[in-house]
């Protein structure tokens, strides 16, 4: 019954040292993570989207000012950020109130790709990223049906 006993307390102090070692080490600690997003519509077009993005629009020859705040990694560069309109993809743009197109991420001068913005670093973890609307755009565009 003694030997039970023992048996029993050194099986506990194994357990308890196999959970403190477990847990030393694994922490994962999150870093805040700020982006700053400006669209400037430089052409004299009204720029909205549907319903759910509506945040987004920007008046003809203005601009707009869109911030996030997340967690994120230690390390992150401007490559590694994904825009805000990305998860509207596919994305209904209209210019002024006759003209539309679709915006696709793989669309060349798109706002839902982090490549076609201009970036630059504002501090540890935090960049500004540019878009530009442009004549071109809105040349491409289609009559809205």
């Amino acid at each position: 019954m003694e030997q039970k006993i023992i048996w029993m307390r050194f099986f506990l102090i194994g357990i308890s040292a196999l959970l403190a070692i477990s847990n030393t080490g694994c922490k994962q600690v999150d870093y805040q993570v700020r982006a700053k997003y400006i669209y400037i519509n430089e052409t004299g077009s009204n720029i909205s989207y549907t319903a759910d993005w509506q945040d987004f629009n920007v008046n003809a020859n203005d601009s707009i000012i869109y911030e996030t705040d997340d967690d994120g990694p230690e390390s992150i560069k401007e490559s590694d950020f994904i825009p805000p309109l990305a998860s509207c993809d596919p994305c209904a743009v209209f210019f002024g109130t006759e003209l539309c197109d679709t915006l696709l991420i793989e669309d060349e001068n798109s706002p839902l790709e982090i490549e076609n913005y201009q970036s630059r670093k504002l501090g540890e973890r935090y960049y500004e990223f540019t878009f530009y609307y442009t004549q071109d755009m809105i040349d491409n565009a289609d009559q809205c049906k």
